[in-house]
């Protein structure tokens, strides 16, 4: 699920709680409110009734026709039989029981009688009670209203809240942005934990087989013990190269702090480009280089950042491929661009840019293809280095390596 999704169904689940809380405590404060209001009521005419030297039942008539909501009072005599004084919708049908009518004395007290009613009781003798009572049908009914209210309000709401979140998470091109790169953050970062688990296992298990080999005791030609730690020590140095890698990936990731100098890049490709001719006196070289083009840079990343473009031209291409070189000044700015006549990167290769382990030569093996982290770690040096990469098709046919960096004059920074 793509993270606008979730976050859009975040904001809508936060809505949904904020307004049913809400709505919520309005419906449980207003019923309470009309609840206080009954039980005022029944309560002061209780108090009348247990108090006025007239007759109670006459008196009782009068409070009936008073009584600001319809109320039934009803007469229950000492063998608990009832009889009622008036008559009101939803009054008492039933005699609730002696313990109930001891209750309402005191307080009023809600009763199923059938139908929800609230009730106080006045004691007229020893055996003999009113009670006064009013049905509770109208609250229950205005509660059920208020919910289905709520319940539509709430979904108008959710429906409102999610159509805005998904409209401004579509129009806000920065936060697109920012919710695009955190996907592909993450999906990057699962595909590479999955990629290094794997790089590291397979030596794991070449050394493994190895040492099962030895430890039978199944070798014994001294050739073959010698072939078998040969290959052993290979893994192992394999592993080792690749956990620098990762180190220094997951280093330059951090963008801690490092010294910085002002490094003469022209004289640095100069020499990565005597180096390659040593090496392949075959290859037909141009270079255009302008002299004293200086970055500020750690020199340490930096060399490394050329040995590994200029090993992956001797890795991908040909001794007799054309590779041409030009380093110059745009403005501020430090521009590098080494490009080979080879059989360059798959077309989608330009479009995705730089992926961890990624080995545009399938033909080749991991021991001369290496793990695929080259060119990440070059990524990672030029971002340290607040510079930028872009992969592109040469005119040589090949790849082209475009490099930026900001243009030093001469300081040293920490």
């Amino acid at each position: 699920m793509k993270l606008q999704t979730r976050l859009t169904i975040a904001v809508t689940l936060i809505i949904a709680v904020v307004a049913i809380a809400v709505g919520g405590f309005a419906i449980y404060r207003s019923e309470s409110v009309e609840l206080d209001r009954i039980d005022s009521v029944l309560t002061d005419y209780s108090q009348q009734l247990s108090t006025t030297s007239d007759d109670p039942l006459m008196l009782s008539q009068f409070l009936a026709e008073e009584s600001p909501f319809p109320i039934s009072i009803a007469y229950v005599d000492p063998d608990g039989g009832i009889i009622e004084l008036t008559l009101a919708p939803g009054g008492l049908q039933t005699a609730p029981t002696s313990a109930q009518i001891q209750d309402a004395l005191d307080n009023p007290i809600s009763l199923d009688a059938p139908d929800p009613v609230r009730m106080t009781s006045v004691a007229l003798g020893d055996s003999d009670y009113l009670l006064v009572a009013t049905s509770l049908e109208p609250l229950n009914n205005s509660r059920t209203e208020q919910l289905k209210l709520l319940s539509l309000f709430t979904a108008v709401m959710m429906l409102l809240g999610s159509l805005f979140t998904w409209i401004f998470f579509r129009q806000d091109r920065q936060l697109g942005n920012l919710v695009t790169s955190l996907e592909e953050r993450q999906k990057n970062m699962q595909e590479f934990l999955g990629d290094a688990s794997h790089e590291l296992r397979t030596p794991l298990t070449v050394i493994k087989g190895y040492v099962e080999l030895l430890s039978s005791n199944r070798a014994s030609d001294p050739a073959q013990l010698e072939r078998f730690y040969s290959r052993m020590s290979t893994e192992i140095d394999r592993m080792e190269s690749l956990i620098h890698d990762l180190l220094l990936i997951a280093e330059l990731s951090e963008n801690a702090e490092r010294v910085r100098e002002v490094f003469d890049l022209s004289s640095a490709v100069e020499h990565g480009i005597s180096v390659l001719e040593q090496l392949e006196p075959d290859r037909v070289l141009t270079k255009e280089l302008t002299p004293n083009m200086n970055v500020l840079c750690s020199p340490e990343l930096m060399t490394q950042l050329l040995a590994n473009v200029f090993s992956n031209i001797r890795r991908h291409t040909r001794s007799q491929d054309a590779v041409r070189v030009t380093l110059k000044r745009n403005r501020n700015e430090v521009e590098l661009v080494i490009e080979d006549s080879g059989p360059g990167l798959p077309d989608a290769a330009y479009t995705k840019g730089i992926q961890f382990f990624q080995r545009f030569d399938q033909s080749r093996s991991r021991e001369s293809g290496g793990s695929g982290l080259g060119m990440s770690i070059v990524r990672g040096i030029v971002n340290s280095e607040n510079g930028t990469i872009e992969l592109k098709k040469s005119e040589l046919g090949g790849l082209a390596v475009h490099l930026t960096f900001p243009f030093a004059q001469g300081t040293t920074e920490n």
